[in-house]
């Protein structure tokens, strides 16, 4: 609270910041799971499946939660894919 007894207006909009943030991760996660089990995808290596999410601006730990694997797996294989040249 402030000084005089009212909210303090900064912590609140903080709060409300972090709040839409991990909403907005949320959201962002739920498409990428869709995105790598549609149909069209749902055949893919696992690998390839983290290269297209790569392609789309997740980075190593949300393309880890969203394919069931590790960070670190996750920097191997894009490693090793764009060796590969699969464009990760």
């Amino acid at each position: 609270m402030a000084k005089n007894g009212s909210k303090d207006p900064v912590g609140e909009i903080g709060k409300s910041i972090g709040e839409l943030t991990r909403s907005l991760n949320r959201i962002a996660n739920s498409l990428g799971f869709v995105i790598v089990n549609s149909e069209e995808l749902r055949d893919k290596k696992k690998t390839d499946k983290m290269v297209i999410l790569d392609r789309l601006g997740y980075d190593r730990n949300e393309i880890a939660a969203i394919v069931d694997s590790t960070p670190d797996a996750v920097s191997s294989r894009l490693s090793e894919a764009r060796k590969e040249g699969r464009k990760a």
